[in-house]
């Protein structure tokens, strides 16, 4: 959406973004899984971006980080007979969540260009 029209009403947009990341993790692993602590995770999301004055905007979004990872907790080893929830399911993969709200600045301007016709 053309969310910085100077003739629009309306000063928000939403917005959605999906991507393909690397994610950091420290800690040891297990006796039973050797692991990189470089991992892949597939970000997608939402938000809704507001346009304060020309050049502030503020923006609140959230998203989820699919991994393609079972020890990011680093308890998926245990047993499940025993109920003592030190483990977690060992036939799916972890996810991680973002909750954000972001405050930018614009410092100068990029004129349009404007259509000869």
């Amino acid at each position: 959406m053309n969310w910085r029209d100077d003739t629009r009403r309306l000063r928000f947009t939403p917005y959605v973004y999906a991507g393909i990341g690397l994610f950091g993790i420290s800690g040891n692993a297990s006796k039973n899984a050797a692991y990189s602590n470089i991992q892949m995770a597939v970000p997608f999301g939402g938000g809704m971006k507001y346009v304060l004055n020309p050049k502030w905007y503020v923006a609140a979004e959230f998203g989820i980080r699919k991994t393609f990872f079972d020890y990011l907790d680093n308890i998926s080893d245990g047993e499940p007979s025993f109920k003592n929830f030190q483990y977690g399911n060992r036939y799916d993969n972890d996810n991680y969540f973002f909750l954000g709200l972001t405050f930018t600045r614009t410092f100068y301007d990029i004129p349009c260009p404007r259509s000869p016709y």
